[in-house]
């Protein structure tokens, strides 16, 4: 038996052996796919029944009726659960009347470590149960898509071949990742049947397969269009409009697929996720609430810590990631969150344990091995360690992977790792660290904002005010921007041009700080605005900023940290 963690970037073969037919005629299958990571099993899943009693393992592998209680296999032969069911939905031809299972979408099996936990520690430890605990050999996307293309499952041939037989050919192509030949064959099937939701549904699978988000869209549209009450189809819908960012019309849709079926949790853990998205955090968090109440779920106490967070409830979202981490304690995402948060508070011990605990767990080939050591860099600047910093950074940078890693995570990594350059008065490595970042993004305007920033600190204003401009025309808005060019504007004597500057900055952070004025993730802002009112010699306004900063740092426990240090010193020199 293997018992292991299966990290969001792992994706283990995983083989079912079983009979089907009569007990007569009972023929053997061995079939291939893939199993899911174990802390995105819930999304995996088609809904909340497939996660019933005990399917917790959910692989692409195709199955069929008789072989549950079959061995589910990993790629070494061990047994890593026991297979159980197949995500189907029975339907009747319309002609002959017989009763068929439609096959939506994967396969779903008992985790062996399930059975372990039934098991008393003796029987573990006899010769009977060997337990291993090692992943098996990481194979390479290429790798496993030719063990998978070599379980080519039969085309269905004749002018006898029905539509059901074109959507359970549909679907065990989309399971192996052939997911053009998937669309072919279901719209194959929705031409003999035009009426056919389900094939709609998965050729919606198949095409989100693909990041074609607006086709899946029409796709699921289809599908509800012939069978209104298929909330499976509205929550597919919403998740690809959170793809294209569309929240308003994503959080439509998921209430739609709660009104049909308002007991599934994986719903209300979707719609927290789009009110988070859209940053009404109370109202995420009282979703998630509703989830956990459904189901206890690892993902979604981290998903609340996050939203309590944001809302301010410190207390709340620590509580909420020390149970993830309790859930899933070999999961790095959990670490990571509770360590941004720890950092935030200024607990930089704390969030330096975290980090560097989510690097023991994280693998080598992850898209998110950049976000981690940006994190922990984060933090290393903020206790003074430049050094450190610059290593990070430098890590992150080289970790990116080209169409995985979050590009805003490399820009961030950049930027501070130029912040750490500029703090040793090293500009030239500052400002080229900013042209490197513009070759990569063109279109960012922090990097033309802070690339302008360094060639004020390096005593050059007329090239700061291009790249402020450049960043103003890029982001009309960017308050940031345009309290710097007035500086910059100041110390060419343009003084006319600088109070202009900043006052509309004044007004635009002003703006800011009204729509959230007593969060913690406000006070930077305020530190902005305390700075465009220097400019305009407006000093007893930028006090009362400042005061208000220290106010929130002292009622959120914070009293260490980078940015609680510049507010005291602000406050000191401002005072006298």
């Amino acid at each position: 038996m293997a018992n292991y963690y299966i990290g969001i970037e792992d994706r283990p073969l995983a083989f079912v052996s079983g009979f089907t037919g009569s007990d007569n005629d009972a023929k053997r299958q061995f079939n291939v796919g893939t199993v899911f990571p174990t802390s995105t099993t819930i999304f995996a899943a088609q809904n909340a029944y497939s996660m019933a009693s005990g399917r917790e393992l959910v692989y692409t592998t195709f199955s069929q009726p008789g072989m549950s209680g079959g061995p589910v296999l990993d790629q070494q032969g061990r047994v890593i659960g026991i297979h159980n069911a197949s995500e189907t939905k029975l339907e009747a031809d319309e002609s002959s009347g017989d009763v068929f299972p439609v096959y939506l979408g994967r396969s779903l099996g008992v985790p062996i470590h399930t059975f372990l936990g039934l098991a008393s520690q003796a029987q573990i430890g006899s010769k009977l149960l060997k337990v291993e605990k090692t992943l098996p050999p990481t194979l390479n996307r290429s790798a496993i898509q030719s063990v998978l293309d070599n379980s080519s499952p039969e085309q269905p041939s004749g002018k006898d071949a029905t539509a059901f037989d074109w959507l359970k050919y549909g679907n065990r192509l989309w399971r192996l990742g052939r997911f053009q030949e998937a669309v072919s064959a279901l719209d194959r099937a929705i031409q003999l049947k035009p009426n056919f939701y389900q094939a709609f549904y998965v050729k919606g699978l198949a095409l989100s397969a693909q990041d074609r988000f607006s086709d899946a869209i029409a796709a699921f549209d289809s599908a509800v269009r012939f069978e209104p009450r298929f909330y499976e189809a509205w929550r597919m819908k919403a998740q690809m409009l959170e793809q294209l960012k569309r929240y308003p019309e994503a959080l439509a849709a998921i209430d739609k697929a709660i009104q049909i079926q308002p007991k599934d949790p994986l719903l209300h853990s979707l719609k927290g996720d789009l009110l988070f998205q859209s940053k009404q955090y109370n109202p995420a968090k009282a979703a998630y609430t509703q989830a956990l109440t459904l189901k206890p779920a690892y993902y979604t106490y981290m998903q609340r810590g996050r939203s309590q967070f944001s809302a301010g409830d410190y207390q709340g979202a620590t509580a909420d990631y020390e149970k993830a981490i309790e859930l899933q304690p070999n999961d790095y995402f959990s670490y990571i969150g509770r360590g941004t948060m720890n950092a935030a508070l200024g607990k930089s011990p704390a969030a330096l344990a975290d980090l560097d605990k989510a690097i023991t767990f994280i693998p080598a080939a992850s898209p998110y091995q950049s976000l981690l050591y940006m994190s922990r860099g984060l933090v290393k600047f903020g206790v003074g360690d430049s050094n450190g910093a610059i290593a990070d950074w430098t890590s992150s940078i080289n970790a990116n992977i080209t169409g995985k890693t979050d590009p805003s995570i490399i820009a961030q990594s950049y930027t501070g790792r130029a912040l750490a350059y500029a703090r040793a008065k090293d500009f030239p490595k500052a400002i080229a660290d900013m042209g490197q970042l513009i070759e990569l993004q063109p279109k960012n305007a922090s990097a033309f904002y802070n690339r302008g920033e360094f060639y004020i600190q390096a005593g050059d204003p007329q090239r700061a005010i291009l790249d402020l401009d450049r960043a103003i025309v890029l982001k009309p808005d960017y308050a940031d921007a345009i309290q710097t060019r007035g500086l910059a504007k100041q110390s060419l004597k343009d003084f006319q041009g600088a109070t202009e500057d900043f006052k509309k900055a004044e007004g635009m952070l002003s703006q800011t700080i009204g729509q959230d004025p007593n969060n913690i993730n406000t006070a930077t802002v305020y530190v902005r605005r305390a700075n465009a009112r220097l400019g305009l010699g407006n000093k007893q306004g930028a006090i009362a900023d400042i005061q208000t900063v220290a106010d929130l740092f002292q009622k959120a426990g914070i009293a260490e940290g980078a940015m609680y240090q510049t507010v005291q010193n602000m406050l000191r020199i401002l005072k006298q």
